[in-house]
């Protein structure tokens, strides 16, 4: 799907400029795996959902809106 080849461009991108554990990435892995869950792949999703929260809290972004629906891509997936 276009929109995962693009996020997963993106997730590359923001892992060059801000770090792997960044706000910037993990907000773009939250996304991927939303994107991810609207196409069917469950794994990847719970993955990828799983890869956001833990940045999230690494950085100590618990209060972000996209932490929160990381959370609910993790129960989807």
């Amino acid at each position: 799907a276009p929109a995962l080849e693009l996020l997963q461009d993106k997730l590359a991108s923001d892992r060059r400029v801000y770090g792997t554990d960044s706000v910037e990435v993990a907000r773009t892995l939250s996304r991927l795996a939303y994107s991810q869950i609207q196409v069917g792949d469950w794994t990847a999703a719970e993955r990828t959902a799983a890869q956001a929260i833990a940045a999230f809290e690494r950085r100590g972004a618990e209060s972000e809106l996209d932490y929160a629906l990381a959370w609910g891509h993790l129960g989807q997936a």
